[in-house]
């Protein structure tokens, strides 16, 4: 096939990932960015090719192999490899034709060496395709973990040049949503492309549909993870076709992979009020930034490398942060170019900045996510050799800070990148695959030569920054959740990622029993404690610490003056108990309710033993009772020479203001010995400190209390005590 100048080919970006064979360690250099003296300046390096780090399958010249990347997870489980990455290869070559493209499944190892490898393409790993000549299959690579639940990992593939609908003139490009066998071989497959009946689009002639693609989580709350894909060479608000201003779609998927809803963004829909120009290459690259401006919905980056800003013959390039809604329709935005956003790095004609852009997490320690942008025709060094800007973003998505790598800056390693290898065509976040605390940056450097011409290469480097903490109660880029400790079972995990759905966890409140967590932090309490103990005096209540709690009610009225006291005699006809409430808080006559209809009382009786207030006994008056004297407006009287309830002759209410209520209530006889408490031998109650009496009516809910703490008496036959 014919050779291709480097600044005539505009990246595919989208997501991730990495690799090691050459390691290279560097002291940490000075850099512009905040929070850390070098964040984002490189510590070391690690390259794969054909023949580094363990990758043994052949890459033949020109398959620009490293142009996106994304890392799927650990495919195989509990087999060898710790994580897999997918690797775009656009320009492979499979007889009859050319260029039909390839994605190479590789499995690392701990190091990030690869261990095993599979190749997807026109012939081999399952793909039944078709893919044509010029389909440049790997154009655009994002993972998508397991819509389906059942335990196999996607991916989805773009082939920016595919020619579904060829009839309208061919180039549409489409989407392939691959669900991986645990070897890396295609199990099923679907297409999404000018053809596709769920699509509404329409997808435009050499519109390079798939060319950026990134997963964008559940944008729209309907539980299955949302895609963004670039079609940077969309026609839309320009003139005539080859206009290529780009586009971006936010596509909504069902769990097969089939389109549910579609929101094209561009110079004419979407809400999109940026003016884009004609060649600009809006959608060359694709990444989900997070909630950056923290509306609750998910928001973007865009690269158009052939964006103007800076004057000259251009392609300069340019980064869109794009503030989403559900819907996926645009609400805010911010351009980040040599003249908007805050940059302040140099931009050249043809650095092609945007040609591959990555969320790299919170370097800066701010909280805030920040951005890796490739600009692959960057000349540092050489011609066409290629650079990274890692820019430390605000949350309107303006530039704080940022910081170059690229040969002669950031601390590369000696020789990297190449010259002309278009270091930046593809820029990907690895998440932190070395334990540091700080995200991993993948970097494709789809023309490098090492393994022959144009035959391409990747970089993982690790960079320095702020590491996130689990455990510091902040919750830094690419955690869940962070709630102060490492501990599990509380349904924020030790490594700070929400614990799955029906885990069971302990909000530690005794009160609730079977907690489980709701999969999104929250430890849901179970089926409450039943502290009911079945007696009409206490007050049940549970305390998250100590449970259960059958007590004396809270918030009675108290007296100034009173006493109680109880005589157990040889002749029960003799018990007596005679309580007295007096001079205490105000209350009214509508507060002691209506005796002879409705309202009942209870004297109740409290003991504390062990430093806990026990039920002890009760005296009830049941309603409606004849026994009531209406004394309004001075209250009730009760008189009952029989005592025939509970013994009871006498209960005397009497409302006012404060210090000019009353309240009284004697029994005598034997029927005393069956409802209150007996003598304990020593003394008649245990009274580590407190006996509490309280006189309560129902339904009206009022109560008055007497609490003796010192007793003037308390033999085994009798007690007596007064307060205060």
């Amino acid at each position: 096939m014919a050779m291709r100048s480097l600044s005539d080919i505009r990246s595919r970006a989208g997501v991730l990932t990495a690799f090691a064979v050459l390691v290279w360690i560097f002291p940490a250099g000075v850099d512009s960015a905040i929070g850390a003296p070098s964040a984002g300046t490189v510590l070391s390096a690690q390259k794969t090719t054909e023949g580094l780090n363990g990758m043994v399958g052949a890459l033949g010249d020109f398959d620009f192999f490293g142009a996106d990347v994304a890392f799927i997870g650990d495919i195989d489980g509990v087999g060898p490899s710790v994580g897999a990455i997918a690797v775009g290869a656009r320009g492979n070559d499979e007889a009859p034709g050319n260029d039909q493209g390839a994605v190479w499944i590789l499995f690392l190892d701990a190091g990030g060496a690869v261990i095993d490898e599979q190749q997807i393409n026109a012939v081999n790993g399952g793909l039944t395709g078709p893919l044509d000549t010029d389909d440049f299959f790997g154009s655009g690579i994002a993972g998508l973990g397991d819509p389906d639940s059942d335990g196999l990992l996607s991916i989805a593939v773009g082939a920016s040049g595919d020619d579904d609908n060829y009839g309208s003139g061919g180039n549409h490009g489409a989407v392939y949503i691959l669900e991986l066998n645990t070897d890396g071989t295609v199990a099923t497959e679907r297409k999404i492309s000018a053809a596709d009946p769920t699509l509404t689009g329409p997808l435009t002639s050499t519109g390079g549909f798939g060319e950026g693609l990134a997963f964008l989580g559940d944008q729209d709350g309907d539980g299955i993870g949302d895609i963004a894909v670039g079609a940077s060479k969309d026609d839309d608000g320009g003139v005539g076709a080859g206009a290529d201003r780009g586009a971006v779609w936010i596509i909504s998927l069902a769990a097969d992979g089939s389109v549910l809803a579609d929101q094209k963004i561009s110079d004419v829909t979407g809400g999109l009020t940026a003016s884009l120009a004609d060649g600009d290459g809006f959608g060359s690259s694709v990444t989900a930034l997070g909630d950056l401006n923290g509306d609750g919905f998910g928001d973007i980056a865009v690269g158009a490398v052939g964006d103007n800003d800076g004057g000259g013959t251009g392609n300069q390039g340019a980064v869109h942060v794009l503030f989403l809604n559900s819907a996926g329709t645009v609400v805010g935005e911010q351009k980040i170019s040599a003249s908007a956003g805050g940059f302040a790095g140099t931009l050249d004609v043809n650095d092609f900045f945007g040609a591959g852009v990555a969320a790299v997490g919170d370097l800066d320690g701010d909280l805030i996510n920040d951005l890796a942008v490739g600009a692959r025709g960057d000349d540092d060094g050489a011609a066409e050799t290629g650079a990274v800007w890692v820019l430390f973003l605000d949350t309107d998505g303006t530039v704080l800070a940022h910081q170059k790598i690229s040969l002669l800056d950031g601390n590369m390693p000696a020789g990297e990148p190449k010259s002309a290898s278009g270091f930046g065509a593809g820029v990907g976040a690895f998440g932190d695959f070395d334990g540091d605390g700080i995200f991993d940056l993948l970097v494709g450097a789809d023309f490098d030569n090492t393994a022959g011409a144009g035959t391409g290469a990747l970089h993982r480097l690790n960079l320095d920054g702020v590491p996130i903490v689990c455990g510091d109660s902040l919750i830094g880029f690419g955690e869940d959740c962070d709630d102060g400790n490492i501990s599990s079972g509380d349904c924020c995990d030790d490594g700070c990622v929400f614990e799955t759905v029906g885990s069971s966890c302990s909000d530690g409140d005794v009160c609730n029993g079977g907690e489980l967590c709701d999969g999104a932090g929250t430890c849901d309490g179970g089926t409450p404690l039943d502290c009911d103990d079945s007696e009409i005096c206490t007050a049940d209540t549970c305390d998250p610490v100590g449970g259960c709690t059958n007590g004396p009610a809270a918030g009675c009225l108290v007296a100034a003056k009173a006493s109680f006291q109880i005589s157990d005699k040889a002749d029960d006809s003799k018990d007596k108990l005679k309580w007295k409430w007096v001079k205490g808080d105000a209350f009214a006559q509508f507060d002691l309710g209506d005796p002879t209809a409705t309202t009942s009382y209870r004297l109740c009786i409290f003991d504390q033993v062990a430093g806990v207030a026990q039920f002890a006994g009760k005296l009830e008056i049941a309603a409606p009772n004849g026994a009531w004297l209406d004394k309004a407006p001075r209250g009730w009287l009760y008189k009952d020479k029989s005592r025939a309830i509970d013994g009871v002759d006498k209960i005397k209410l009497k409302p006012g203001d404060s210090g000019k209520t009353q309240a009284q209530l004697s029994a005598k006889g034997a029927i005393l010995g069956a409802v209150l408490p007996g003598p304990v031998g020593a003394q008649y109650f245990f009274q580590d400190t407190d006996v509490v009496v309280q006189l309560v009516n129902d339904p009206e809910g009022q109560c008055w209390e007497t609490t003796l703490a010192v007793a003037t008496k308390n033999l085994d036959d009798r007690y007596k005590a007064k307060a205060p």
